[in-house]
């Protein structure tokens, strides 16, 4: 996982969010406010950008961090390869 791809995730979390700066990586989304309406808005906007797409059972949760819904994409991202 890059600093870059870290980063485009960040970026759709903080324009979902509409935060004025960076969530920390290793704390919850809930710490920053996120409800789970916001969990599937960040979901979509994820899903739209990189091309994947989550399971009902796998739906992003606010109590996620952003390193460990940036972890999930990744294998995600890994799956859809052929």
């Amino acid at each position: 996982m890059t600093s870059t791809f870290i980063r485009q995730v960040l970026d759709i979390i903080v324009h979902e969010l509409n935060l004025s700066g960076d969530p920390p990586l290793d704390q919850p989304l809930l710490n920053v406010g996120a409800d789970s309406l916001d969990s599937i808005n960040i979901q979509v906007a994820l899903e739209d950008k990189f091309l994947v797409s989550w399971s009902h059972k796998e739906a992003l949760t606010p109590d996620q961090t952003p390193l460990q819904i940036a972890e999930r994409l990744t294998a995600l991202i890994n799956q859809e390869q052929p």
